[in-house]
């Protein structure tokens, strides 16, 4: 199985319960359509009470945490295709600058053990 993480910040100015509300009714069900290779497509949102911030940090630097699980090496090659054609690039990117804070997207691969 192969991991792709993703930390999202909101919009800046954006509420806690508009970032969510707009990620699990518009961008997820986008990403499902146009991403059909997903095995598993999770949002993990940060609940800020009791979390362990660096003083140096001032906030939590995100607001979830997502997962695309792939099942294979081919899948994850056929997202990363599809995600550089530019109709489906400028897609995504339009609706993320719609909730999420652009300059503050990490995104990386994870081994699973």
């Amino acid at each position: 199985m192969i991991k792709h993480m993703v930390l999202i910040k909101a919009k800046d100015g954006m509420s806690r319960e508009a970032f969510r509300s707009y990620y699990e009714n518009n961008h997820a069900p986008m990403a499902r359509r146009l991403f059909p290779m997903f095995a598993d497509y999770k949002r993990n949102y940060i609940e800020p009470r009791n979390a362990r911030v660096p003083a140096s940090a001032g906030e939590i630097p995100f607001d979830v945490i997502t997962e695309m699980h792939f099942a294979s090496e081919q899948d994850y090659a056929a997202f990363v295709e599809k995600r550089s054609r530019p109709e489906i690039r400028d897609e995504v990117l339009a609706d993320e600058a719609k909730f999420m804070n652009q300059d503050r997207i990490f995104s990386f691969l994870v081994h699973v053990d």
